[in-house]
């Protein structure tokens, strides 16, 4: 399927063509018998394929279609906010409203006429909105340009997340507001919640704290700094603020491990560890990314309540196929790509070594120490040419640093969500969480300060062409095929 959407982005072929493709291949996979398995990896192809570019089908009324001249005649938009809004700063010391509008109509040449689409609005004026708003707006309709040389398509990312345009709209424009709560209400209440949980950790922390830790626990960038960010990707723990599925996976193994000291019954550890990840998912607004890392956790989880634990990979790759059929462009996220490959590669190789471990470490923290070692080398090794590709660095720190940031982050993760729950029920006991929080905070501050001032630490590259990337990961599937699988074919077959 994967291949399939690349194939259905890059060929210039109709997807017409592509459904013929995939009926003949399903007919000749009834027929022959001996080639089927063959075949239906092709109709899979094809499938996919045909996936993507039925995704971008749009009616003739999309806003995809407008013209440049067609586009600065719009002045109005009607609409319904579809998107969490964020507050973000601009240059002039002021802020802005930044939402995504699910347009209902465009005025253009004095003329209402019926649009379809999504825009990235840019709101400067003093009315605060919500999602669910049905607004009309008054201001201008734009593309994003890149800048020549730039590596990273702002526009090309806009696009596949559905956003053709921006509109930005002033302080003096025209604004009127129809009505209210006329978006999902599942997305509503998770929203909800989520200002709720903002406003208590905003009570509770410091404008600094709070900006940073808000994008590790909720995923809102917005109040985060540049040079937070800078210093996290100079040791190769940028991950950790933005919520990934190997927070999640570390995550899941804390609450596991919990629920296993309270002797909970193995198959309720793994149905309340699902069920607390879905409740993170709608704390955090239900963003997209958010869902897309629980989405991998919880299916991951359901093959070992199924006592299926043997088909992880499997697993990974239902959850994969499920985030592909709701947004085919999820292939090309990098955060999507960074998250997948660090989870396959730590549930594919782990069970083969963990074995090795215990059988070599016989005291317990030697055992802790030598996994989380054996996790952390085999998640960097897993992203190190993607992030050389994308972020054009290389973080040899990563894989010593990953080890204690990891654990502190999803500490931070847990006292957060502590601080968030104790705020709503029981007020007395926050402050205990949030001295708690606040202390560990600063010390994986001061701790990732010190790995990113070890002699190479971190390297900056030149742009690398993909063909580097792509022979990296060739190289690194044979030694996994060679070293992991043969010389370690049966994990089961080790003792301890």
């Amino acid at each position: 399927m994967a291949i399939g959407i690349a194939v259905g982005r890059y060929l210039p072929i109709s997807w017409p063509w592509w459904s013929l493709c995939l009926g003949v291949l399903l007919i000749i996979s009834l027929l022959g018998r001996s080639t089927a398995t063959a075949v239906l990896h092709l109709a899979m192809i094809a499938a996919g394929a045909l996936l993507y570019q039925q995704t971008y089908l749009f009616p003739s009324t999309h806003l995809a279609f407008l013209t440049y001249q067609e586009q600065r005649q719009v002045r109005v938009v009607e609409g319904v906010v579809d998107s969490d809004v964020q507050l973000k700063p601009t240059p002039f010391e002021t802020t802005k409203q930044v939402f995504e509008l699910r347009v209902v109509q465009v005025k253009r040449s004095d003329t209402l006429q019926k649009a379809e689409g999504r825009l990235l609005v840019q709101f400067f004026a003093p009315l605060s909105v919500c999602y669910g708003d049905h607004l009309i707006l008054e201001g201008s309709l734009y593309k994003v340009t890149d800048r020549p040389g730039q590596s990273f398509s702002y526009q090309q990312y806009l696009e596949e997340h559905g956003l053709f345009f921006n509109f930005s709209v002033g302080k003096r424009r025209q604004i009127q507001r129809l009505s209210q709560g006329e978006g999902n209400w599942l997305i509503a209440s998770a929203l909800t919640m989520k200002k709720r949980g903002q406003a208590i950790l905003s009570r509770y922390l410091d404008p600094f704290e709070d900006g940073i830790i808000q994008a590790m626990v909720l995923g809102d960038r917005s109040a985060m700094t540049k040079d937070v960010y800078a210093l996290f990707s100079k040791t190769g723990t940028s991950h950790i603020l933005a919520i990934s599925g190997m927070n999640m996976t570390i995550i899941s193994a804390i609450i596991l491990f919990l629920l296993k000291t309270m002797r909970v019954a193995r198959a309720w550890q793994f149905i309340l560890t699902g069920l607390f990840l879905l409740f993170y998912a709608l704390l955090s607004g239900w963003s997209p990314s958010v869902v897309r890392s629980v989405l991998m956790a919880v299916v991951l989880l359901g093959s070992y309540v199924i006592e299926d634990e043997a088909e992880t990979m499997n697993s990974l790759g239902l959850a994969a196929l499920m985030l592909f059929m709701f947004n085919p462009s999820n292939l090309f996220d990098v955060g999507f790509q960074l998250s997948f490959l660090s989870v396959a590669m730590i549930v594919s190789s782990q069970g083969r070594l963990q074995p090795i471990i215990l059988r070599y470490c016989q005291d317990k923290w030697q055992q802790y120490l030598a996994l989380a070692l054996t996790v952390s080398l085999i998640a960097w090794v897993a992203v190190a040419g993607l992030i050389a590709y994308e972020f054009r660095m290389v973080t040899p720190v990563g894989i010593i640093a990953n080890i204690p940031i990891v654990v502190l982050a999803d500490l931070i993760i847990l006292l957060s969500l502590g601080l968030i729950v104790t705020g709503m029920i029981c007020p007395w006991l926050a402050p205990a969480f949030a001295g708690s929080l606040k202390l560990i905070f600063h010390f994986t501050l001061w701790l990732t300060a010190f790995f990113a001032q070890l002699p190479g630490a971190y390297t900056y590259l030149p742009p690398i062409e993909i063909i580097y990337v792509f022979s990296y990961y060739w190289i690194l599937l044979i030694v996994y095929l060679v070293i992991v699988i043969k010389v370690f074919p049966n994990s089961q077959l080790i003792e301890k």
